[in-house]
């Protein structure tokens, strides 16, 4: 096809697009795009990982190229102080002293006040008796409020150093590899001083940038074919799943993510490709 007596890059953008595209009835089954266009592929999710406290580095549990899954422990910071403030805390909220010092002062009142009654009734205890147990029962309830409001203050303490502990320790957010380690057991970690670089192999993403004219022939959820180079190699089926609305003046061209299954690992991100997309039927 000629580009004469057109603008170059308009003229070339729309030789590449197929005919299949162009066409007012989609051919009946899924067609190939005639020309590819470049891609490359890189991990779905790539993470500085932190701490959520600052602290000494006391262990990390893993090296690069190491597969992790979503929670492991990957790394710890010195805790010691936090595991004995762990313990003395469940000791407090395993700790029924108090509860049972209110219950067996209400029963004793109980029992007392059931005689000053009877007395009261017989006309042969007095009124500021009376009066006396009336605010000693109100004492005693206040004080079973208590034990029970300490009870709870003592699980929650206990809740509290539980989760300070597990602040000390890291964890992955994701499934996926080691890419790099970034500090050594003895470094201090702040909040500047990530630990680890982890990466998200499966799925895959892959980058590409198609000219303008495809903008309305490639939607989300599309088919398309990957290529990568060697030594991966083969054809890969993956589906559009983001397609940018913003065209770039100066190329020309928007971008296109697709998310490429990688169940066995077996395609390494980083490969340049070719990528594919199909006519729909």
């Amino acid at each position: 096809m000629s580009c004469l007596r057109l603008d170059p890059a308009l003229a070339c953008a729309i030789a590449l697009v197929p005919l299949s595209f162009l066409a007012l009835s989609p051919p009946a089954t899924a067609q190939r795009v005639e020309q590819s266009v470049q891609c490359v592929i890189h991990p779905s999710v790539e993470v500085q990982l932190g701490s959520a406290t600052v602290g000494l580095l006391s262990e990390i549990t893993v090296e690069r190229g190491h597969h992790v899954r979503q929670g492991d422990i990957v790394a710890q910071l010195e805790s010691s102080v936090q595991a004995v403030e762990l313990t003395m805390a469940e000791l407090r909220a395993s700790s029924n002293i108090e509860s049972e010092i209110a219950r067996t002062r209400a029963d004793l009142t109980e029992l007392r006040g059931a005689r000053i009654e009877e007395l009261y009734a017989r006309q042969i205890a007095t009124a500021e008796q009376y009066e006396e147990l009336q605010a000693e029962r109100r004492l005693v309830a206040l004080e079973t409020e208590r034990a029970a409001i300490e009870a709870r203050a003592a699980q929650l303490e206990r809740d509290r150093a539980e989760t300070m502990l597990g602040l000390r320790r890291i964890r992955s957010p994701i499934d996926g590899i080691v890419v790099e380690r970034l500090l050594s057991p003895g470094e201090f970690v702040h909040q500047d001083a990530p630990v680890l670089r982890l990466a998200q192999i499966d799925p895959l993403h892959v980058e590409a940038y198609l000219p303008a004219a495809m903008l309305h022939a490639v939607k989300e959820g599309m088919v398309a074919t990957v290529y990568p180079q060697e030594p991966v190699g083969g054809a890969h089926v993956a589906e559009v799943a983001v397609v940018d609305q913003i065209i770039d003046a100066a190329s020309s061209t928007f971008g296109v993510r697709l998310e490429l299954p990688n169940p066995d690992g077996a395609i390494r991100a980083g490969l340049r490709c070719d990528v594919a997309f199909h006519a729909a039927p």
